[in-house]
């Protein structure tokens, strides 16, 4: 399959994807007006420059990034989202029966109310019993198999 190009001082443009592929010419030229094609060295400083300034511009959002991402985790310690790792020993009423259970236990099963109840997100919204312990209103016997 053959594929025609049309060429111009600009560079060789395909006509099938319409990719321009810069002119490489080596010739040497005083003047950088646009119709005079550019040199190899000339070209290559151009292509230089423009992936430093690329470079710059991934740095400069990776920074903006990182700023973002520590001004969330202030935001959510702030919101009382802080430390919830897995290995919170949660203090449950089950039933009127105390038992300690950590998190990650809680949590093994993504998507089930356990597991949504108890992410650490919603803690200071959960009914607790007058000693700070999280309220579970289900029997004991009907809970314990699926924290054993």
């Amino acid at each position: 399959m053959s594929q025609n190009y049309l060429s111009s001082n600009h560079g060789i443009r395909s006509l099938q994807d319409e990719t321009t592929i810069p002119s490489l010419s080596t010739t040497t030229t005083t003047s950088s007006s646009p119709d005079s094609p550019l040199s190899l060295d000339e070209t290559l400083q151009n292509l230089t420059l423009a992936l430093k300034k690329k470079q710059q511009e991934l740095e400069r959002r990776e920074q903006d990034l990182q700023r973002a991402l520590l001004s969330l985790h202030r935001d959510r310690a702030e919101l009382g989202f802080g430390d919830r790792s897995s290995s919170d020993v949660l203090h449950l009423n089950v039933g009127g029966t105390n038992i300690c259970v950590l998190r990650r236990t809680l949590t093994l099963v993504e998507g089930s109310m356990l597991a949504s109840r108890f992410s650490g997100r919603w803690d200071d919204g959960l009914e607790k019993d007058r000693d700070g312990n999280f309220f579970i209103d289900q029997p004991i016997e009907l809970f314990l198999p699926m924290v054993n």
